[in-house]
């Protein structure tokens, strides 16, 4: 059950982007919540320039009517006090926690994403009838360069009882 409807849409956007990169061939995991990213998306198959597994971090945000994808965990940090007379909000800029890209959805539930290098030039927020989405990449089984792992044997609990006892 949720306790608000901005959690039921948080919850539908990321199951949304989640499904897409699955489609795409990818192996996603969710963040927690309060972490910087929302999904975390496995390109083991490719390398970063210093030869390491590439890893995207997406974050997912749901588009208002207005169009305008924000960049940052604020809007208007200045105006969102911590407590009554307390200080601002601490905000923070996607770009600044290495978020490779930025998923809006709208409420058609179409997707757009946003690479780091085109959100980034950005202060509060991207219009997205203005700004160009990128599209993400789709993994094609002949771009590989190892072999996919077979699948672990299906075995049932009474065979893996009997193989952990001998």
């Amino acid at each position: 059950m949720f306790g608000c409807s901005s959690e039921h849409n948080n919850e539908i956007t990321e199951t949304l982007v989640y499904l897409d990169i699955c489609k795409r061939g990818w192996r996603c995991s969710r963040g927690g919540r309060d972490w910087p990213y929302d999904l975390m998306v496995d390109r083991g198959h490719e390398r970063d320039k210093a030869g390491l597994q590439r890893f995207d971090l997406i974050q997912v945000k749901y588009l208002d009517k207005d169009y305008k994808l924000q960049v940052c965990t604020r809007k208007n940090p200045e105006n969102e006090p911590v407590s009554v007379g307390g200080k601002p909000r601490n905000n923070s800029y996607y770009a600044d926690n290495g978020i490779t890209y930025l998923a809006a959805v709208n409420h058609h539930h179409q997707i757009f994403y946003y690479h780091y290098d085109v959100y980034s030039k950005f202060e509060k927020y991207l219009d997205i009838r203005v700004v160009q989405p990128c599209e993400y990449p789709t993994l094609h089984k002949d771009e590989l360069t190892r072999p996919l792992r077979p699948a672990a044997p299906v075995i049932s609990p009474f065979e893996a009882l009997v193989i952990t006892t001998l």
